[in-house]
């Protein structure tokens, strides 16, 4: 591929390869996110980073130019991404020193924007005072609005501050999007009867794939 500029809103200047390094790091964090919790979002992150043969501090510097240079607004979702993707970096230390201001700073702005796990990490700062006091209500609101929004790991948090039929409604909801700990909780209600009709075989669809071998051979017996 041919390693060629392109110009962005701010002056500053991408070249294509760099374009297309920021492109599948959106992507990478965005499809992760959806699948694992933090420390392995983390990692894919970091081995991308490597594998591309850049600095991590590279990495935040190219996220930061195409940051400034995209359009703020609620119909630009890589706008609210990139927001979401460089509150992760200051909040894990990537490219960066941890930090918890900046980490706040950044995810708001990819919460007001709808972003899913943004918003599921608003409720995460209220809820550990990173970078913003702590607020009970202000982390069940934003829990609430990322599970609202189709996130499974807001659905998971959400849930978690929730009893009975509305547990069970979006722990099964983050289970049906493949989100691997609300798979193994749903796999369970299946398997006692808790919340739902008792039913193996809806046990045995839910089991976490890297657990699948241990959990059918437990299931077998009852």
């Amino acid at each position: 591929m041919d390693d060629k500029i392109t110009p962005t809103k701010s002056g500053v200047l991408l070249h294509s390869t760099d374009e297309d390094f920021i492109q599948v790091l959106l992507k990478l964090y965005d499809d992760a996110t959806y699948k694992y919790w933090d420390t392995r979002v983390c990692q894919i992150i970091v081995e991308h980073i490597s594998k591309s043969k850049k600095s991590e501090t590279d990495a935040l510097e190219l996220l930061l130019t195409k940051f400034a240079s995209s359009s703020a607004t609620k119909a630009n979702s890589k706008y609210a991404l990139q927001a979401s993707l460089l509150g992760f970096c200051h909040q894990y230390g990537i490219g960066t020193q941890c930090m918890s201001k900046k980490t706040f700073e950044y995810y708001n702005i990819g919460a007001e924007l709808g972003d899913g796990f943004a918003l599921t990490q608003v409720g995460m700062c209220f809820r550990i005072s990173c970078g913003t006091p702590y607020n009970y209500e202000k982390l069940i609101e934003f829990y609430e609005k990322a599970a609202k929004a189709g996130h499974p790991q807001g659905m998971v948090k959400y849930a978690e501050y929730q009893h009975g039929k509305i547990y069970a409604f979006w722990t099964l909801k983050a289970a049906e999007k493949g989100f691997p700990s609300a798979m193994c909780r749903a796999a369970d209600f299946y398997r006692t009867g808790k919340y739902v009709n008792k039913d193996l075989h809806q046990a045995l669809r839910f089991i976490c794939p890297d657990e699948s071998y241990m959990l059918r051979q437990i299931f077998q017996f009852y």
